[in-house]
């Protein structure tokens, strides 16, 4: 199954890993994705904020990710995750350890 993930602490930071597929979550008037979202299994979303390596992820749309980042709460209590780093899943890869 897909889109599984687990947020879990990486060395006692506030950095956190988070599994899932992306997708856009906003588009513009001309139909540029302004806004992404990594969606899990659990039916949860968190935005994605489009630092550096956040746009890097707009090549992958619909696509499984780890996400290692910082995770804020903004002030609608939407959360953003601020990538720092990223991986591409494949396909047969054991996800239990996200779960």
């Amino acid at each position: 199954m897909w889109g599984i993930v687990k947020m879990r602490d990486n060395n006692k930071t506030n950095k956190k890993i988070i599994c899932g597929m992306i997708f856009p979550g906003k588009w513009d008037e001309k139909r540029q994705v302004e806004r992404l979202v990594i969606d899990t299994a659990d039916q949860d979303e968190y935005f994605i904020s489009l630092n550096k390596k956040g746009k890097e992820l707009l090549k992958y749309l619909r696509q499984n990710v780890e996400i290692t980042g910082d995770l804020t709460e903004d002030k609608d209590g939407n959360f953003i995750m601020n990538v720092i780093s990223y991986r591409l899943m494949k396909n047969d890869e054991n996800l239990k350890a996200y779960t």
